[in-house]
């Protein structure tokens, strides 16, 4: 991955008034970058998804481009769990979120670690975008592929939305039938309508639950390669990995 020192100057911030980054604009006013902001149920929730993901999928040698990073919990995660990434990019809309990893990558001294300003989620072309820039070190060594992670991130989305975003992620991996990145993956976890007795009728506040089966099914019509988990968090949540 190029280490090149990103230039604030040149980025342009995204628009934050769009529906499903409003909710994260209104609580980064009242909190800035402090855990409240990611919109998480609670710290012990949000490593439950991390490690759900790290089970079903080996995130070593592999390029991580987390879209929606917030303050990339997942890239400490990752590191206190000794996983060998290739590189980790992370990609956030919300300039304190993104001044605040920085400043944490720089302290703490987190190697081969990045975090730009954009929005995946509306940008055209965004995700080739990420594979031009940051894939190519992955195979050029031998790594495991390019893996975009969305972790809580679609949450604020309709369903449609974010079944748009993530087909936009899939055909950058895998453009054509035979044609994939190899080893590259798309996984993602979203708030699922198949949830336990626990959970019915709570509120999930800006979150949106989405149709569990319909979420399975768009996976499975791209790729036979399909991981499927609802059995953490009393099925409040699901995770799904889709590999080329």
């Amino acid at each position: 991955m190029s280490e090149r020192p990103t230039d604030p100057s040149r980025e342009v911030p995204p628009d934050l008034t769009v529906p499903w980054l409003e909710p994260y604009k209104e609580a980064a006013a009242r909190g800035g970058a402090s855990f409240g902001t990611l919109l998480w149920r609670s710290e012990e929730f949000q490593r439950a998804r991390f490690r759900v993901l790290t089970e079903m999928l080996d995130l070593s040698g592999r390029v991580v481009i987390d879209c929606g990073c917030g303050r990339a919990d997942l890239l400490g995660y990752l590191c206190e769990a000794d996983v060998a990434y290739r590189a980790y990019v992370g990609i956030d809309a919300l300039p304190v979120m993104v001044e605040h990893c920085r400043r944490a990558i720089a302290n703490q001294n987190m190697l081969r670690a990045r975090v730009e300003l954009g929005d995946f989620a509306s940008a055209d072309g965004a995700f080739e975008g990420y594979i031009r820039a940051y894939g190519a070190a992955s195979h050029a060594v031998g790594g495991g592929g390019e893996v975009f992670v969305f972790s809580g991130s679609l949450n604020t989305c309709e369903q449609s939305m974010a079944m748009e975003v993530l087909d936009r992620a899939w055909r950058a991996i895998s453009p054509a039938p035979g044609a994939g990145h190899p080893g590259a993956a798309v996984a993602f976890n979203f708030l699922s309508d198949r949830c336990g007795r626990a959970w019915e009728g709570v509120s999930t506040g800006p979150a949106k639950r989405f149709d569990t089966r319909a979420m399975l099914a768009f996976a499975l019509e791209r790729t036979a390669r399909v991981m499927f988990r609802q059995d953490y968090l009393d099925g409040h949540d699901a995770t799904i990995v889709m590999m080329v």
